[in-house]
């Protein structure tokens, strides 16, 4: 007989499967898991920036040009 050039097992269909799986439950799970990290920091931002003193930001104005008439 003629050795195989693959090793492994055969899986055949259920490869198909955990492909097309993979690419619709991946975006899903990443999705999730960004949502529940979010949460995560706004919470604990919330938490700590009344104790810290928050975050204190300056905008610098800057003079338009007279408009003539």
């Amino acid at each position: 007989s003629v050795p195989s050039s693959t090793t492994g097992i055969n899986l055949g269909w259920l490869s198909l499967f955990v492909g097309v799986g993979s690419v619709i439950l991946m975006p899903i799970i990443s999705f999730v898991t960004g949502l529940i990290m979010a949460a995560i920091v706004a919470l604990l931002y919330n938490f700590l920036a009344p104790r810290i003193g928050g975050v204190k930001v300056r905008f610098k104005e800057e003079a338009s040009p007279a408009i003539q008439s």
